[in-house]
């Protein structure tokens, strides 16, 4: 049985959900629907007398396997003994019971429609399966008015428990090739070996008839209580993380061993934690910060615009980019980054977001016609190449910000030419987070060896950094960054030594992590930033408070948008799916002329005003127990 401190894995593609029990509430007359429906069909049969117990003990096979067994207990004779052919004569009276029971088949298990729209939200694929003929499935599917991606019937696959034939054919429905990745939840033994036999994940639910220690028996890697519970497994970076800031910083000890989270990470993302080889902190760094946004994230539902028709033709990407360049010349660059990242809260908003997330613009110019597209992504962390020539970075910024000429294979196609053309690939930075992730890019492939090869370049870095000459927008915040922490590599490509140097956020002093040894080191850009340098940590001069993001509340956003005054705000009510109260008819009164507000920053020049003029300054957190880690590294 599975400890509670344990987790799924974050990398879950698909669940595979059993229905009677599991996500259907099948009572009949205070009885299971499969159950009445063995005991009816061999009543009616031979007016042979099936107790409950024993039509339990077969439930979650496939339904002729689990008559065969039930005729072969009764009469006392091995299953062996029983003639396919009476079998498949028997099946068909069960197949009669069971349509005319199904009927009355209209709820589900509570928090089951919760569970499948969370998963979905997550990007998990969602699919049932049941040992009922297809048609039963389908029909108790649409009357609960499920939403999932497919439904499988084990009777029409030809095979059943614990054979794994549903689980691989929705895992081929849904594109999913790793079992690993794949999840079994069911309420009986069988299903937890069919989870087995597909080297999925199992969970065991116990709404079904099939007691706790039943489903002990048979080795599941979860036992929860109902469905609704299942999602709470996929929060286990957040738990385990809060965890380890509780030890080191409300727990008075000199020592302090992350025991716990290694143990959770080494299950969950085996790919970093392979045997004893060499992995990468850039790749473990990208999965806690994503996992723990994941646990985080706020949206609970994905929003659908439900005024567009099914029927409406999709917008193709040339139809959009053109879209997009016409709103560029009526309401500017800052309205489009803006409208992009409104888009992006309807899918992601955590606190993740809030501090790592910036936005960068790409553009690609045609040299025949000199069209320009242009897109704006958000970051979470940006790739720096290091070469060997570069002195600082500087140099390391000013390389990611160079144009880059798409010519050959790489050529561009264009959709005002309608054809593949040489082109010009530019990126900047239109945004900065609060906490800049600066990945410096140390290891390339050497095609002359065929193997990876460290560059040992020291990037003179200062302690504190002005970015404003490497940004393409006003920003709302200072641009003055501090270096607070740096990870660094030790060694050579495939096998090396990670260590860290942080500033303790108390008194700034710097301090070298190694393992078993800390000691402090001078706050000198050259004690601080060595060649080993792999990661770095750069946080806003003028962090001391940040505001929470949504869509209601734009004021918050990294760009030059309020709630009042601004050209975003239509856009924002028809993303929240509601209009602005209108007022009350009222007699004509004169004309008032507000006062500009003193203090206030201008909009971008040349742009709409977007500037926050009324926008409310509530919502703001303290960052100081976020970042009392950031001495970590």
């Amino acid at each position: 049985m599975a400890e509670a401190s344990r987790a799924l894995p974050p990398d879950v593609e698909l669940v595979v959900f059993d229905m009677a029990g599991t996500t259907v509430n099948d009572l009949v007359d205070g009885e299971p629907l499969v159950i009445a429906a063995f005991r009816a069909t061999l009543k009616a049969y031979d007016g042979t007398e099936v107790d409950f117990a024993k039509a339990n003990e077969v439930r979650g096979y496939e339904k002729k396997e689990a008559l065969k067994l039930l005729m072969s207990s009764t009469r006392g004779v091995e299953p062996e003994a029983i003639e396919q052919a009476e079998v498949d004569l028997v099946y068909k009276t069960f197949e009669a019971e069971l349509e005319k029971l199904s009927c009355r088949i209209n709820s589900e298990i509570t928090g089951t429609s919760a569970c499948f729209q969370e998963l979905r939200r997550r990007g998990v694929k969602v699919c049932v399966g049941s040992g009922f003929p297809e048609h039963v499935v389908e029909s108790i599917v649409k009357n609960l008015g499920w939403s999932v991606d497919g439904f499988f019937s084990s009777a029409k696959l030809g095979a059943g428990r614990p054979d794994p034939i549903m689980i691989h054919a929705a895992m081929k429905s849904c594109g999913v090739q790793i079992p690993e990745r794949v999840v079994k939840i069911g309420d009986t033994k069988v299903d937890v070996e069919e989870g087995k036999n597909a080297r999925a994940w199992t969970v065991s639910v116990l709404t079904g008839t099939q007691p706790r220690e039943k489903l002990e028996a048979a080795g599941p890697d979860f036992i929860i209580e109902s469905v609704a519970e299942l999602t709470n497994l996929l929060k286990h970076l957040a738990k385990g993380f809060a965890k380890l800031q509780e030890m080191l910083w409300q727990k008075r000890s000199r020592t302090h061993s992350p025991s716990q989270l290694y143990g959770t990470l080494s299950k969950f993302a085996r790919h970093l934690f392979r045997d004893s080889d060499q992995q990468d902190a850039q790749e473990l760094l990208a999965y806690l910060l994503d996992g723990l946004h994941e646990d985080l994230n706020l949206v609970q539902v994905e929003r659908k615009d439900h005024r567009k028709k099914e029927s409406e033709p999709k917008v193709d990407s040339d139809e959009e980019d053109e879209r997009m360049a016409q709103l560029e010349r009526e309401k500017g660059e800052e309205y489009v980054a803006a409208l992009t990242w409104m888009k992006h809260l309807m899918r992601h908003k955590s606190v993740l977001v809030d501090l790592f997330q910036g936005q960068l613009r790409s553009r690609l110019t045609c040299n025949t016609c000199g069209h320009q597209s242009k897109t704006f992504d958000p970051y979470l962390y940006i790739a720096l190449p290091v070469h060997y020539g570069m002195n600082s970075l500087q140099d390391a910024l000013m390389h990611f910000l160079k144009e880059e000429h798409l010519t050959g294979d790489e050529r561009w196609r264009c959709p005002k030419c309608k054809k593949r053309v040489d082109s010009v690939k530019k990126i900047d930075l239109w945004k900065l987070p609060p906490v800049l992730l600066v990945h410096l890019k140390r290891f390339e492939f050497d095609t002359s060896t065929c193997r990876f090869k460290k560059i040992n370049v020291r990037l003179r870095t200062p302690l504190s950094i002005d970015l404003s000459s490497y940004v393409s927008s006003q920003q709302k915040g200072s641009l003055v960054y501090d270096v607070i922490a740096v990870a660094n590599h030790i060694g050579h490509a495939g096998r090396g030594h990670y260590t860290a140097i942080c500033r303790h956020h108390l008194h700034n002093r710097f301090y070298h992590f190694n393992d078993t040894d800390v000691h402090e080191v001078r706050a000198d850009d050259n004690e601080v930033i060595t060649r080993e340098a792999y990661l770095l940590f750069l946080m806003r001069r003028d962090i001391s408070d940040w505001e929470a993001q949504s869509i209601s509340r734009p004021e918050a956003w990294p760009h030059y948008v309020s709630r009042q005054n601004s050209a975003m705000m239509p856009a924002i009510w028809e993303a929240v799916g509601r209009k602005p109260q209108q007022p009350a008819p009222q007699a004509p009164a004169p004309a008032v002329v507000l006062p500009e507000q003193p203090n206030e920053e201008p909009g971008p020049p040349g742009e709409p005003d977007l500037s926050d003029r009324h926008g409310s300054k509530s919502g703001l957190y303290n960052v100081g127990s976020y970042f009392a880690c950031q001495n970590l590294a």
